[in-house]
């Protein structure tokens, strides 16, 4: 059987997730010249930056609890196909390569301070503290926890 399906065409028109698509592919827009300067022209190809930012939207927005289960939904899931801009024929991330080029961004200062025109929420006088970057170290682990206790341990249900 031969079906010919956009993943545009699959998410409907008045889906909340297109408006958040907007705010992202926005805000993303604005440092793609940044992202261009961290990657090497040469070399393996890596995801690209706006996919791996824009799958830790995915993983938050639908409680995806890691990444490797991410890259499995993208094998079959339109919407998360379509969100990262993926077309139907392109291959799913492999889990290991896509956690580690998100290890690697979210070692680059640009995911932790948005440095463009207009004011970031968090400005020079916080990052410039040593305690700022243990913290960004500390919150994912703090994180992944109340991740875990939310989706596998069921303390969602506890309201």
């Amino acid at each position: 059987m031969l079906c010919l399906v956009s993943p545009e065409a699959a998410v409907p028109t008045d889906h909340p997730i297109r408006s958040i698509r907007a705010i992202a592919d926005r805000a993303l827009d604005s440092m793609s010249r940044r992202f261009d300067r961290m990657y090497a022209e040469t070399g393996r190809p890596s995801v690209p930056p706006e996919r791996l930012l824009k799958g830790q939207v995915l993983m938050a927005l639908y409680s995806i609890r890691s990444e490797r289960q991410l890259c499995e939904q993208l094998q079959y899931n339109l919407l998360y196909r379509w969100f990262l801009g993926m077309d139907m024929m392109e291959p799913a991330f492999d889990a290991t390569t896509y956690s580690r080029n998100r290890e690697r961004l979210m070692a680059h200062e640009v995911v932790a301070q948005h440095q463009t025109r207009r004011r970031s929420a968090i400005d020079e006088r916080t990052t410039r503290h040593v305690g700022y970057s243990i913290s960004q170290q500390v919150r994912r682990r703090i994180e992944q926890v109340f991740g875990w206790a939310k989706t596998v341990a069921g303390f969602r249900r506890t309201r």
